[in-house]
């Protein structure tokens, strides 16, 4: 599995006798990355050897870019009028000519462990398919036709999430898996528990979604929904919380609240234990933190763009900046 983190380093964006690519901002970190990165950045002068380099060839444009999704093995971007993607084994960039006369705002905006780039297509009868196409594996390649009457799509994973009103002004979850209504999983909310006309979908892996819900009391709720039988696990955040992520063998949210003061809080996959509260140092008591669990570590930065820091919570590892500047990411 590859993790595409996006920076503006401003000296890697200025073209060169070749295109370079929209990779051209990304740094790929693998996943148990513990001996990957002490080797990238032990002082925020050495930043720039993060980042990953990849030329797209010269036939196509050079103009502005957009980086729109990104998978395990490539970045989808939009160069021009193109769309292109490009893989990180090789560095070669091509085509999708499947998505020629998809409008960018019909896009699925994030990361899919499948390849696949996601997007919706209304249908006539009032429904919607959500097209995903398997750019490194066409097997990949399928429809999810989308009943009419289900409401504000949220879609990750290839999972879809949406509401469906029950005609008292309240709202059901379900997954839409693309046959029968009737076939769909009606999410399994904590006794009490309601979600308003818009889900919450935080994040994903393989079937299981972190979703968000209101509690009895009004308070927020966050659990993780098993896909193909709607049943939900609650998780124990305390408060606001963000920055919800789900791994292979991970769960993490960053909070303020609860024991342990400010941190991100990790924990197994599978646990019921409480979890691991990791101490962040932030500039701000009330700043936005976006953070990633890294093998023992703790990826995380302040606002819209700020520097990256590492901050261990097993192992040899050291706590530092990595990158002097992040402006986004697609991370899992």
């Amino acid at each position: 599995m590859f993790r595409h983190l996006y920076t503006n380093n401003r000296a890697h964006n200025r073209r060169t006798g070749r295109t370079t690519g929209a990779a051209a901002i990304a740094a790929v970190l693998a996943a148990g990355l513990t001996t990957a990165l002490p080797a990238t950045a032990h002082a925020a002068g050495k930043a720039e050897a993060a980042e990953v380099l990849i030329p797209a060839p010269d036939r196509f444009d050079d103009g502005p870019e957009t980086v729109l999704a990104t998978g395990s093995q490539g970045v989808l971007h939009r160069e021009g009028l193109s769309y292109l993607w490009t893989n990180t084994y090789n560095r070669r960039t091509k085509a999708v000519p499947e998505l020629d006369g998809v409008a960018e705002d019909m896009l699925v905006h994030g990361h899919d462990e499948a390849n696949r780039v996601i997007y919706t297509r209304p249908r006539e009868d009032g429904g919607t398919d959500v097209v995903r196409i398997g750019v490194e594996d066409p097997s990949f390649t399928s429809t999810v036709k989308v009943p009419a009457g289900y409401l504000n799509l949220r879609i990750s994973g290839g999972w879809v999430l949406a509401t469906v009103e029950r005609g008292d002004g309240t709202y059901e979850l379900r997954v839409a898996r693309g046959g029968a209504a009737a076939d769909d999983p009606v999410v399994q909310l904590p006794a009490g528990a309601t979600v308003g006309a818009e889900p919450v979908l935080l994040s994903s892996w393989s079937n299981q979604l972190v979703i968000g819900y209101r509690l009895a009391d009004g308070s927020p709720g966050y659990g993780i929904l098993t896909a193909y039988n709607g049943r939900v696990v609650p998780l124990p955040v305390t408060g606001e919380a963000s920055s919800f992520h789900i791994t292979q063998t991970t769960v993490s949210w960053f909070s303020r609240g609860g024991d342990g003061g400010p941190g991100v809080r990790v924990r197994q996959r599978e646990s019921t234990a409480a979890p691991r509260v990791v101490p962040i140092a932030t500039a701000s008591p009330d700043s936005d933190v976006t953070s990633y669990v890294v093998g023992d570590n703790v990826l995380w930065y302040e606002g819209l763009t700020g520097p990256l820091y590492l901050t261990p919570f097993a192992g040899a590892d050291t706590a530092r900046m990595l990158l002097a500047s992040v402006s986004g990411t697609f991370l899992r």
